[in-house]
């Protein structure tokens, strides 16, 4: 009487070896796909804050200012731009990479510096400090890998007031993976740039579509402020 010899054919094996491989590929993917979605949300949520924490900074500068002076944007040198408002001073660069260790024309260890200064209306290069961050009381706005696209103020009348219009843009991301209108080749050359400070001195971002897009994002926001206090002017 010969033993029994139950087992799996090779062919079995092969097709459950198929059916698993499918499974691992299909729960692999939804991980990915999961990953993918709360990096992204995470980071578009870090870009919107940023973005409403910093005009919510600026509006309030300008609204509750007490001094009556208030400078909209200006243009300092290349894509560095500054405004006041009262004993606060703005400094800030256009589409630089917001880094503490990288470097290169990209980046830069400071991107969007508050500080106060005793006067609102002097200009940014008799402050004899290249680095906005070496002021007494700076603070930097943004957070590490974000940068701006553009920030300025217009002045308008409102019902015989002058209020202030801010226009805001917060990128997250490389150069690999934000992009902007003036070369779609995501080589930033400021003397791309119009030459007519500030409204259009502006980089345009949008996430380039691909699996790292995950760690890129944009915010943003417009809104216009009333000075609340008596007697303040443009």
């Amino acid at each position: 009487m010969r033993a029994s010899q139950d087992g799996f054919t090779i062919i079995e094996l092969m097709i459950a070896t198929a059916i698993f491989t499918i499974m691992l590929i299909l729960t692999t993917t939804t991980i990915i796909g999961i990953t993918q979605t709360y990096i992204k949300g995470s980071v578009e949520g870090q870009t919107q804050q940023t973005a409403r924490t910093v005009l919510s900074d600026i509006s309030q500068a300008i609204e509750f200012n007490d001094s009556g002076d208030i400078t909209v944007t200006t243009n300092y040198s290349g894509d560095v731009y500054y405004f006041c408002t009262g004993s606060d001073v703005y400094v800030y660069q256009l589409d630089k990479y917001l880094s503490p260790t990288l470097t290169g024309s990209e980046y830069s260890t400071w991107a969007l510096v508050r500080f106060p200064y005793s006067s609102c209306t002097v200009p940014l290069n008799s402050l004899n400090q290249p680095d906005p961050l070496g002021q007494a009381g700076a603070e930097e706005l943004l957070a590490t890998n974000e940068r701006l696209g553009w920030l300025y103020i217009s002045p308008l009348a409102i019902n015989g007031e002058t209020a202030y219009t801010i226009n805001l843009e917060i990128g997250y991301g490389d150069n690999v993976l934000l992009n902007d209108t003036f070369n779609t080749n995501g080589d930033y050359n400021v003397n791309a740039l119009p030459t007519a400070p500030p409204v259009s001195a502006q980089y345009e971002y949008r996430c380039i579509s691909g699996l790292d897009s995950s760690f890129c994002a944009t915010s943003t926001l417009t809104t216009t402020v009333i000075p609340r206090i008596p007697g303040i002017s443009g």
